[in-house]
């Protein structure tokens, strides 16, 4: 929101219960059969008497004249896991924290052999490799924590090797490690991008190529990617961000093809923002040469509003920013029957991505069928070793 008397400009992000959510649905699409002009006041005036919901509907209106505007992805909405016991062999990358933690420790209490993997787990992520390890212990968990970076391709792979060792292919492999550059996006230089990019984009496929023969070979098995919106829409000083986010949709729908006939299925997880670790530790570019400076100052200004924007929407106690909810749809898509699970799931804060994915989707559907690839979407389901 521009502000003329000081010539600064305020961000705010607005979330929403799911009855103001549906409320404002309604009255979206009760304004769409009025001409354009009755429209907006229609909509105002029916929203007059609560506060709260003008300021969002006017925020709303200021973002989109459509109805795609912000938006939280209602978790219920996926089908629950009824049969909270599984016996399958789950890696996970990233897990000193955030999804990664969280998502080791549930899946271990539901029964399976889980693989926390992280990065110096004799070093800075001693600690939490001491309570995870505390935790299996403790509760006769089959939780077991392991050196893996994905930065690293000799890490990698010995991690692989191990595991093959002791429990064959994995079952489920969770591509959760990451980090969020953020910054004017021409301040970073090739090396910073470069990072972003292995950290995000390059690690994934190091982890895919040291599992997928062995998962391949078995004819079965589940790959879960974490994206995020960011991988979908753009927003200033986000780019670098979001060019390896990009990256991994790309990668992955491909992957997803390719690798239908084997019976390994690549799903993508696309979490809105999430109180975790992520945004606090977003590294910045080193920027040696002072160009950010020379930006208007207009460009600075609103980069530390979007983070004020950020904070305020972590401190909300609506519920909506718990990272429990991204980890609530690994368990949904693991439980779910091969062939069944969508390619993106949205979980939070949407920005429209959800919209957005549905309008796609058949698109892309019918650029595989016009290029006469439809048995490519199809995931096999047959347990044989594909000749």
């Amino acid at each position: 929101n521009p502000d003329p008397a000081h010539g600064t400009r305020s961000l705010v992000v607005l979330t929403m219960s799911e009855a103001a959510h549906n409320r404002i649905r309604r009255l979206f699409d009760q304004a769409s059969q009025l001409p354009a002009e009755l429209g907006q006041k229609f909509l105002i005036r029916e929203c007059g008497a609560d506060a709260n919901l003008l300021q969002r509907l006017r925020a709303i209106i200021a973002a989109a004249a459509d109805k795609r505007f912000l938006a939280t992805t209602d978790s219920n909405r996926f089908p629950k896991n009824q049969n909270e016991t599984m016996t399958n062999t789950i890696l996970i990358t990233g897990c000193s924290s955030g999804f990664g933690r969280l998502a080791a420790e549930r899946f271990a209490r539901q029964g399976n052999r889980v693989y926390a993997t992280m990065r110096g787990v004799d070093g800075k992520n001693a600690a939490v490799s001491g309570e995870l390890l505390a935790i299996a212990k403790d509760e006769g968990l089959d939780l077991r924590v392991l050196e893996l970076d994905v930065c690293s391709t000799t890490s990698v792979n010995a991690a692989a090797a191990r595991v093959l060792e002791e429990s064959g292919a994995p079952d489920v492999v969770i591509n959760n490690a990451g980090q969020m550059f953020v910054g004017v996006t021409e301040a970073f230089d090739d090396e910073e991008l470069a990072r972003q990019l292995d950290i995000n984009m390059v690690g994934v496929h190091r982890v895919h190529r040291a599992f997928l023969p062995a998962m391949r070979a078995k004819g079965s098995g589940l790959s879960i990617s974490v994206s995020s919106v960011a991988g979908r829409l753009a927003i200033p000083f986000f780019g670098v961000y979001h060019a390896s986010k990009w990256a991994l949709e790309g990668y992955s729908q491909a992957l997803r093809t390719e690798l239908a006939s084997s019976g390994v299925d690549v799903v993508l997880v696309e979490p809105g923002p999430f109180t975790t670790a992520l945004f606090p530790t977003s590294p910045k570019p080193a920027d040696a040469d002072g160009r950010a400076a020379t930006y208007p100052a207009v460009v600075p200004e609103t980069f530390e509003a979007l983070g004020k924007s950020f904070e305020q929407l972590f401190e909300s106690d609506d519920g909506s920013t718990d990272p429990m909810h991204v980890v609530d749809r690994f368990a949904e898509l693991v439980a779910m029957a091969p062939g069944s699970r969508p390619f993106r799931s949205v979980v939070g804060v949407n920005f429209g991505v959800e919209e957005l994915n549905k309008l796609c989707e058949p698109q892309e559907a019918a650029v595989l069928a016009a290029m006469e690839l439809t048995d490519f979407a199809t995931l096999s389901t047959t347990s044989s070793k594909p000749q």
